[in-house]
């Protein structure tokens, strides 16, 4: 089932920015991967976001493949919200209290 609707929340936007930003003082090419990986995980999200691991209340993980980085989304109706996009080294738990 396609979602008609991606929303990217703002905190998930400059947690996306900082990550590609970061990448880019490495290397400009490790930035383009891990941008495209990241809109690979949108597609993937928008084409059916129930194939991913529910694991805290009612959001629901992507993890990149080669990036030490997961979106963090839920899905409503017909629209699925990105709330975060976090490193994986990261304490979750505690974060998610922001966003929830």
């Amino acid at each position: 089932m396609g979602y008609n609707k991606l929303i990217l929340k703002t905190n998930a936007a400059i947690e996306i920015e900082n990550a590609i930003a970061y990448y880019a003082l490495i290397n400009k090419v490790l930035a383009k991967r891990i941008e495209k990986e990241i809109r690979f995980g949108f597609n993937a999200i928008a084409e059916n976001p129930e194939n991913f691991q529910c694991r805290y209340f009612e959001i629901r993980i992507f993890w990149l493949d080669r990036f030490p980085y997961s979106l963090y989304y839920i899905s409503e109706n017909s629209e699925v919200s990105i709330l975060a996009f976090w490193h994986t080294k990261e304490d979750i738990p505690n974060k998610l209290s922001k966003i929830v």
